[in-house]
């Protein structure tokens, strides 16, 4: 009987441990997922907009915090990118849906989306007087936009040219939403649109490209510029123009850890940015003879000048103690995560060994 009582609670203690350790390296895990670093960029006049933490920084040329867009505050959770019509209205996609276990799947795959269902609920882009916290919904027509997704706005007209990565479709939409044409033609999985001048510049990241079209022909493919690189980096993601060049980040297969490389304006490659220690590169800008690269495990943003040369960081200081206080936030989750699993892996040994010499005992 008593031999009994030993084996039950040994198995009892195994299992709470096991549940407990799995449970904080899940808890853990799910904590840094959840974390955000400094998502997108824009200029709005002469001032760079930073979207970190459902919260928009405006910067002026001396990098100081001129504004900060509190999302919250107008009831916006913001999914995806951002931009600025020409009177200074603000762009941008409320989501509250989340997305389904097959959703989430496709989007892994980057398989093709064909579910052409209107968003659930508030969700939806929005249009926001920011300083009246007063939002429109705008663009009630769209398909539900619950994956990744770019927008960028032409000021001279207020069109909006929209890439819907998941269902490999480009818009041009009018102010309110309204869609005025839209292609799906050599498109597969396109991210970045870039607007430069009269041309619509696309990286197109399945198909391994960049991709050029005319505003006035937006149904054809005017060239495509090949990003297929060694070890496996063929995926480009975020562009942007800097100075007469382009610079674009190439990722691989994972969409994670790319490259930033250089072009001139005919796309003849010119080099690889050195990016000094930052990992897994995100969006980048061109402002004030500056080039601004997300760093999306380093909850960081690497200012580089126009030659490649990576610049000390000029961003507000208030701004950096957020970016400190975010990355030791994930520090600790991190730590927290290796914990748990170490603990996990140390009690299944433990628990092999136990029921290993209570059989022995048993036999003798």
């Amino acid at each position: 009987m008593k031999k009994i009582i030993i084996k039950i609670t040994v198995g009892i203690l195994i299992v709470v441990a096991s549940v407990f350790s799995l449970g904080t390296y899940l808890w853990a895990n799910n904590g840094i997922v959840n974390l955000e670093s400094p998502r997108f960029f824009k200029k709005i006049e002469s001032s760079l907009a930073v979207f970190f933490d459902n919260n928009i920084y405006l910067f002026d040329t001396s990098y100081n915090i001129i504004q900060t867009i509190d999302l919250d505050s107008i009831s916006i959770h913001s999914h995806g990118d951002f931009d600025f019509f020409s009177n200074g209205d603000l762009l941008v996609y409320h989501k509250e849906y989340e997305e389904s276990f097959i959703e989430n799947l496709l989007t892994y795959f980057r398989a093709k989306k064909t579910n052409q269902s209107t968003p659930v609920g508030s969700d939806g882009f929005y249009r926001c007087r920011v300083l009246q916290n007063y939002c429109e919904r705008i663009g009630r027509e769209l398909p539900a936009i619950n994956s990744s997704f770019r927008v960028s706005i032409d000021k001279r007209t207020n069109e909006i040219y929209l890439t819907d990565t998941a269902r490999f479709k480009l818009y041009k939409l009018d102010e309110f939403g309204n869609a005025i044409e839209s292609y799906e033609n050599q498109l597969k999985f396109p991210n970045e649109v870039f607007l430069d001048n009269e041309q619509v510049v696309i990286a197109n990241t399945n198909f391994h490209e960049v991709q050029i079209r005319s505003m006035d022909k937006l149904s054809q493919v005017e060239s495509k510029h090949e990003t297929d690189y060694d070890n496996g980096y063929r995926w480009p993601a975020h562009l942007a123009k800097v100075g007469d060049n382009w610079w674009v980040v190439v990722a691989d297969n994972s969409m994670r850890d790319g490259r930033v490389f250089q072009f001139t304006n005919n796309w003849s490659e010119i080099g690889e940015l050195f990016l000094e220690g930052m990992t897994d590169p995100g969006d980048l800008i061109y402002f004030n003879e500056r080039v601004f690269v997300v760093g999306w495990t380093n909850f960081d943003i690497g200012i580089f000048d126009k030659n490649g040369v990576k610049q000390d960081s000029l961003l507000d200081v208030e701004f950096l103690h957020l970016l400190k206080h975010q990355k030791l936030r994930a520090e600790k989750l991190s730590s927290t995560k290796t914990i748990g699993l170490s603990i996990f892996i140390l009690v299944l040994i433990i628990g092999f060994i136990l029921a290993h010499l209570l059989e022995r005992k048993k036999q003798s």
